[in-house]
């Protein structure tokens, strides 16, 4: 039989769903939406509960993200179906065929998908099979659920040495026994420092948001971004194509310090070439999205010819600046701390414009110490990155290991 023969739609009036811009951080009742998280939000709003015999199955129309639901909920305002199924299939068997139907078909991007969904044929065993089929499945699911969550803890614990590490460097520790190994770097930062305070910058950083700085060694100054930049600079506002002659570099390209290459859009405007073409070393600043991704910063390297989307900032750093030493520091806990001070929050996305990423702290020493730094920063960070590719690919295996447990399941190789 087909698949929309198995259930039946429970009708959400449109008056009752919520938009996201409704959702409240805390509430009572769950929101319910097609996003990847069981719960996208809350609500204290009761009119609007789902009227339904729970348990239900949720099915993001257009993320093709399936839910199991066995509490009351709210129905968020695009994209879901809520599904009951007939006498004749038990609430978790239906669960998980709709997973594993749902990745059966293909993937249409954005469109909707339950079109694609109840037109499948399907096969609905007796419930004493279904039910075995479902302890079967369950049991292998919490199997592979103990080994991810293993492997999300050691994610999370790699993040919190990252910023530890990135703390130290640049309070100079990794670095003490290399300046007192170098006393000439004294001239030399001192020139540098006077360079910047010759340009009527302040002779001591003085936070406006009450951000606690660390404490810095001798021959190192908290200045401004401001001052070691020759101004900050927004890339191209027009719209970019699928195909081109060079790429456009956008937010979703910034990962982890660096130029991400996948998922390209393309210009070949030539006056936007020349105005916005990138060069190697230029530091590029997100400025705007989700409050988690406002702020990340990747360096572009010269890989090959680019621009940037005015999304972005380039900071224009001086040349005094290292370009690698101010793409880690940006990424450390003390600027995402004072970037979370200082952006402009709107509906789902904040913002950081240019004047206020010039007020950011930054702790100022010599080239040459900054150069140590980033050594420093690299033999110890090379290794924690190698350790998350693996974690990474280990959760990849799982979630294949998990779509080849549904197949079996429903294609009668599960025993």
């Amino acid at each position: 039989m087909r698949y929309k023969e198995v259930v039946k739609k429970i009708s959400v009036p449109a008056e009752n769903k919520i938009k996201q811009k409704q959702y409240i951080e805390n509430g009572r009742l769950p929101v319910i939406d097609q996003g990847s998280k069981l719960i996208g939000g809350y609500s204290d709003d009761e009119e609007k509960i789902v009227k339904c015999n729970l348990p239900v199955i949720v099915f993001g129309d257009h993320t093709k993200c399936v839910k199991y639901v066995n509490f009351p909920f709210c129905a968020g305002a695009d994209g879901i179906k809520v599904l009951k199924p007939n006498d004749d299939c038990s609430e978790k068997y239906l669960y998980y065929l709709t997973k594993y139907v749902a990745l059966k078909i293909k993937d249409h991007g954005y469109a909707r998908h339950y079109q694609y969904v109840e037109k499948e044929e399907v096969y609905i065993p007796s419930l004493n099979e279904q039910a075995r089929i479902v302890s079967r499945i369950e049991e292998l699911f919490s199997e592979l659920d103990k080994g991810v969550e293993t492997l999300q803890i050691i994610k999370e614990q790699l993040a919190v040495y990252r910023q530890a590490v990135l703390k130290r460097a640049f309070e100079g520790k990794f670095t003490e026994q290399w300046r007192s190994e170098h006393p000439e770097i004294e001239n030399s930062f001192q020139t540098l420092l006077d360079s910047i305070l010759s340009d009527g910058h302040k002779e001591k950083y003085e936070s406006e948001k009450n951000i606690k700085l660390s404490k810095l060694p001798n021959l190192w100054k908290w200045i401004r971004i401001g001052d070691i930049s020759n101004g900050p600079e927004y890339g191209t506002s027009k719209k970019s194509e699928k195909e081109g002659k060079i790429p456009v570099i956008r937010m979703g390209n910034l990962q982890k310090g660096i130029i991400d290459w996948e998922d390209l859009v393309y210009t070949s405007d030539d006056d936007e070439i020349i105005k916005y073409q990138l060069k190697a070393g230029d530091v590029l600043f997100n400025r705007t999205n989700s409050p988690e991704l406002v702020g990340k910063t990747s360096i572009y390297r010269g890989e090959r010819e680019a621009v940037f989307a005015g999304y972005l900032i380039r900071i224009n750093q001086a040349d005094f600046i290292d370009s690698e030493y101010l793409t880690y520091y940006m990424n450390s806990f003390t600027a995402k701390q004072y970037g979370n001070n200082v952006k402009t929050d709107g509906v789902n996305q904040s913002n950081i414009n240019g004047e206020k990423l010039c007020s950011y702290p930054f702790p100022l020493c010599s080239v040459e110490e900054q150069k140590q730094v980033v050594y420093e920063l690299e033999s110890r960070l090379t290794v924690c990155d190698n350790i998350d590719k693996m974690v990474d690919t280990t959760l990849a295996q799982a979630e294949a290991m998990r779509q080849s447990i549904l197949k079996k399941a429903f294609e009668g190789g599960l025993n």
